[in-house]
């Protein structure tokens, strides 16, 4: 449910591939993988398998994945990242 394209108005497209077992994020920097870390969070993580920061997905009314947000520095409010439509 959390594969698919994102947007913000702030930044570029982000992609969330399943691979197997886990999930994929694909930014126009690079790649990383998504742990999980509890409930619909997961932590971004580094090649070397460390956290860099964590992502929180929500669901709209429907139950269906309806975004995420992810905290930047600098900034009070986290940024949303809306799901587009396949």
């Amino acid at each position: 449910d959390y594969a698919g394209t994102y947007i913000s108005p702030v930044h570029t497209r982000v992609t969330i591939i399943r691979e197997e077992d886990s999930l994929t994020m694909q930014r126009r920097w690079g790649k990383s993988v998504l742990k999980h870390y509890h409930y619909d969070t997961f932590d971004v993580v580094d090649d070397d398998g460390d956290p860099m920061f964590k992502i929180s997905f929500a669901a709209g009314i429907d139950g269906r994945i309806s975004g995420y947000v992810m905290p930047v520095p600098d900034l009070s409010e986290p940024i949303l990242f809306k799901k587009m439509d396949e």
